[in-house]
């Protein structure tokens, strides 16, 4: 009798942080620079938001919040806001770079720079993930045929 292999769960940082349907499409990918903190002092964290148009049009805000000891991700914290409207979704996200930017500049003193890939106005889901592979700000998976498999963002 053989031993049976103990399947491997995924880490939480391979898994995805979100799926999007057939049709959705992103609207804009926004990444800070790493904050860095006293101790240990080579522990940093990323925040990222991911707005995502979803095919009914209707927006998603999904935030990943990922910490890191050097390289190694050591925790990460996937939060999502569902169902904003295109009239209300450029001020929800305005106010999340404004108040988190803010409460992390009164903790530690650190202001939040951002970086935006807006993809707005590309209709093309391989065009899309195309830009964000080419952005080289968050790592990106896709189902189409000559990209690699999965599309999530991690």
């Amino acid at each position: 009798m053989s031993a049976k292999k103990k399947a491997q769960k995924a880490k939480p940082e391979q898994e995805a942080a979100f799926v999007m349907e057939g049709e959705d499409r992103f609207h804009s990918i926004i990444v800070s620079d790493a904050v860095h903190f006293e101790a240990p002092p080579t522990a940093e964290a990323i925040i990222t938001f991911v707005v995502i148009r979803r095919a009914s049009g209707l927006y998603d805000i999904v935030n990943v919040n990922k910490t890191f000891m050097g390289t190694e991700c050591i925790s990460r914290n996937v939060q999502m806001k569902k169902g904003i409207s295109e009239k209300a979704v450029r001020n929800e996200v305005d106010n999340l770079r404004i108040n988190l930017g803010m409460g992390v500049q009164k903790e530690t003193g650190f202001l939040l720079k951002w970086h935006t890939l807006d993809l707005s106005d590309i209709e093309d889901m391989k065009e899309q993930v195309l830009r964000i592979k080419a952005w080289d700000r968050v790592g990106v998976q896709s189902p189409l045929s000559d990209l690699p498999p999965g599309l999530s963002l991690n």
